[in-house]
């Protein structure tokens, strides 16, 4: 607690703003407000917000054309300094098919597009345009998914196409993949069939001295997942995470109608993958229940920060009570399948929960509730310190949809975007205890960036 507040007094010299602080609770906060055209009228979701490694924050905004169920073709981008302007950052040459343009929703102006940006991951001066390659006069001909790769600078230095996608519905059904980063290379993971999660292909990918990405032609293969035959893919979702030891992790369950003291009704499996061996391990189970009727809803999982196994959030709910609060439950468990604790977090209201280590010991257990009358998100949580010991209260805070957190890493803080109008939007800024001295910095596993990517999108292998 000293060692927080002697920080939070310099934190008050530094920026002249201090909000009140409650004993048990983690306020030091502070507002800033930024004008912004009215052409840039809403936030878009459709962007794992990121900074570049000078601080400067990537941001999209977006426009609905009326009734069209799609938003101007502009990317509208905006670099927020760190002086605190907002500049114009345009993509050079950037053309593709205005299709990418229209909402997933139509009907719903905030719903996302089909253009995804990402920089996979940070320290570095890139990001990642994706899109789709889809005809916008014949839309069922043949198309696929690609991948730009621009710098700093908004000049584009390579197209990657990833794989192919279809038309359905006056919708794109693509064998969406995601990108997963394994040490010193990426991973691009999709589905064969997307109606089929037990046959997943990958492809290698890498960095240039230059920091360019790269297919590494000779480096792919195909993932069999012939233990998931009796699954239904939407009722059983696959979760996936990153591992200790070069490869994907994967977190499922099976559901029995009846339960018995020989037969429980939930099973929780796991089980690894490496892309360099090209073998499965075995699946092993990490959790049980007898109680009737009660389903996986979702899991988010990171290495410890000892490297020696695994820390994953289950979350469950009863199908019986639709309406009811979700359970939460911390486990810990070890490559060879050993349990380490299983702790129970409690019931919660909201939608989502998520474990991410802090930068300099400890970790926030962060909770995601959604408004849908409000069209907002309200965010709240609770920070434990190396011990696992409680230590305060993450401020609540209610977000406007699409509920954007930037992981700002160069001052060790969190910041959210607290509110939006037609000419400015604020950045809440939070910042965070240290439960070790400046120069133990620990690596931080799960970047809050990737965290609010979680909460939109807690499948890994989504539609």
């Amino acid at each position: 607690m000293i060692q927080n507040l002697k920080f939070s007094v310099l934190f008050m010299i530094s920026v002249g703003i201090l909000l009140l602080f409650i004993v048990k609770t983690h306020a030091y906060t502070y507002n800033n407000a930024y004008n912004k055209s009215e052409d840039d009228l809403y936030i878009s979701p459709n962007i794992e917000y990121f900074m570049f490694p000078d601080g400067t924050k990537l941001i999209r905004f977006y426009r609905p054309m009326n009734d069209t169920g799609c938003n101007e073709p502009n990317l509208h981008l905006k670099l927020l300094h760190e002086n605190g302007t907002l500049s114009t950052f345009n993509v050079q040459d950037f053309s593709v098919p205005t299709f990418n343009y229209c909402r997933l929703n139509r009907s719903n102006i905030l719903s996302p597009d089909y253009i995804k940006i990402s920089n996979l991951v940070r320290n570095i001066n890139l990001f990642y345009i994706f899109y789709y390659n889809i005809s916008d006069i014949t839309p069922t001909a043949p198309f696929g998914r690609f991948v730009l790769e621009v710098n700093s600078e908004g000049n584009i230095l390579s197209n990657n196409w990833l794989g192919p996608a279809s038309y359905h519905n006056y919708n794109i059904i693509g064998r969406e993949g995601k990108f997963k980063y394994i040490y010193d290379s990426y991973y691009y993971f999709q589905l064969i069939d997307i109606y089929d999660p037990k046959i997943i292909s990958w492809q290698k990918f890498s960095l240039t001295p230059n920091g360019n990405l790269y297919k590494q032609e000779n480096e792919y293969g195909i993932m069999r997942r012939d233990h998931l035959a009796d699954l239904q893919f939407f009722s059983n979702p696959v979760f996936s995470f990153q591992t200790i030891d070069n490869g994907i992790g994967f977190i499922y369950s099976r559901n029995y109608s009846t339960a018995t003291n020989l037969q429980p009704s939930l099973y929780v499996y796991a089980n690894f993958y490496s892309p360099d061996m090209n073998e499965f391990t075995d699946p092993f189970i990490v959790y049980t229940t007898n109680v009737q009727d009660m389903i996986l809803t979702n899991v988010i999982c990171v290495p410890d920060t000892l490297g020696i196994g695994y820390k994953c959030i289950l979350q469950l709910q009863k199908t019986t009570l639709p309406n009811s609060s979700h359970s939460f439950l911390l486990i810990s468990f070890r490559s060879s399948g050993s349990i380490d604790t299983l702790e129970t977090l409690g019931s919660s209201n909201a939608d989502l929960a998520v474990r991410t280590n802090l930068y300099y010991g400890g970790y926030l257990l962060l909770y995601k509730s959604k408004n849908t009358l409000q069209n907002s998100c309200k965010i709240s949580g609770n920070i434990y310190d190396n011990n696992n010991l409680f230590n305060s209260t993450f401020d609540s805070i209610i977000l406007p949809n699409p509920c954007v957190i930037i992981d700002n890493y160069i001052d060790d803080r969190i910041e959210m975007i607290s509110n939006i109008s037609s000419t400015n939007f604020i950045l809440s800024s939070f910042d965070l205890p240290k439960f070790i001295n400046d120069g133990e910095y620990i690596y931080h596993y799960t970047d809050i960036y990737i965290t609010l990517y979680i909460f939109f999108n807690p499948s890994f292998f989504s539609v």
